[in-house]
């Protein structure tokens, strides 16, 4: 592919650019995208909200782990520090282990479907809804994988710190928390390194049909000499979510005294899953036409 195939992407973009670029795609396009990806995040959150509230009586979503890190801090903070722990901790283990599984298979889903949505509507100006769902569920296996190692490499590197962390609230030992914090920030920049290079491999696995292994081989060519782009441009977007999230919490905590505070905690996160969700898996798409467009590109294959 090249500057021909992406005729809105000519010969790269700068951060601000994959930024702003980035929001117009979401935006024009943002009916479609909230029912191929919003709709499944949102829905992934209602069912934990429902399972929370039938057995502990709580909207709270943050009850269970949803993903890889959080499973993995909440088994070391067992392991190293039962005595924090509360009577249900196994159950609740044993709950989030499923959520961490579901949420692999809906993120799986929505990347696969995002993906070729966005790269149609970069190279056709025509993208289907339906035949992109088709997509999500097509490349399921390769993208679960890929959505497994997302989750290890955030686990591996991040959990050890959340769990000095935690455990350093627990005890008020300030020094452990600083520890936590440091270990936290340090691994964070490796993760997020690792992460960088692997961004594009779903677009590999929609676009060339290539398995896990080779979108992975096939991405850390084509973002090579590339992180510090990439990562100015997705702190950019970071920041612009942020923000609208905000907005979203500021304007229904208003109301949070009249339905409830963790009522209102539920409306914000299934609205942001709704609208937001998708945004991510745009960038990494433009990521892709950005960095396979520039006159450098050194891509492999």
């Amino acid at each position: 592919m090249s500057s021909d195939t992406f005729p809105e992407v000519q010969q790269g973009l700068s951060s601000i650019e994959l930024l702003t670029k980035t929001l117009a795609l979401w935006l024009r396009n943002i009916k479609s995208y909230v029912i191929i990806a919003g709709i499944p995040l949102a829905m992934f959150v209602v069912l934990q909200a429902i399972v929370g509230y039938s057995m502990y009586g709580s909207l709270d979503t943050t009850l269970f782990a949803s993903d890889i890190g959080a499973l993995l801090t909440k088994i070391l903070n067992g392991i190293l520090f039962p005595e924090i722990n509360d009577s249900n901790y196994s159950v609740i283990l044993g709950v989030s282990a499923v959520f961490v599984f579901l949420g692999l298979v809906v993120a799986a889903f929505v990347a696969g479907s995002i993906v070729k949505f966005a790269l149609d509507d970069l190279t056709k100006g025509a993208p289907s809804v339906e035949y992109s769902i088709s997509s999500g569920f097509s490349n399921l296996a390769a993208m679960l994988v890929i959505q497994l190692l997302i989750g290890v490499i955030w686990g591996i590197c991040l959990s050890p710190g959340q769990t000095m962390m935690v455990y350093g609230v627990y005890t008020e030992d300030y020094q452990i928390m600083i520890n936590g914090l440091s270990l936290y920030i340090v691994f964070g920049i490796i993760a997020i390194i690792l992460l960088t290079r692997i961004i594009t491999s779903p677009v590999f696995i929609v676009a060339f049909r290539q398995n896990p292994t080779e979108s992975i081989h096939s991405s850390f060519a084509l973002t090579r000499g590339k992180v510090v782009h990439i990562v100015v441009g997705w702190t950019l977007l970071l920041v612009v979510l942020f923000i609208i999230d905000f907005t979203i919490s500021s304007f229904l905590s208003v109301v949070g005294s009249v339905i409830g505070a963790e009522t209102a905690s539920l409306i914000v996160t299934i609205l942001t899953n709704l609208l937001l969700g998708p945004v991510m898996y745009v960038f990494l798409t433009l990521v892709y036409a950005d960095l396979v467009t520039r006159p450098d590109n050194t891509r492999d294959g």
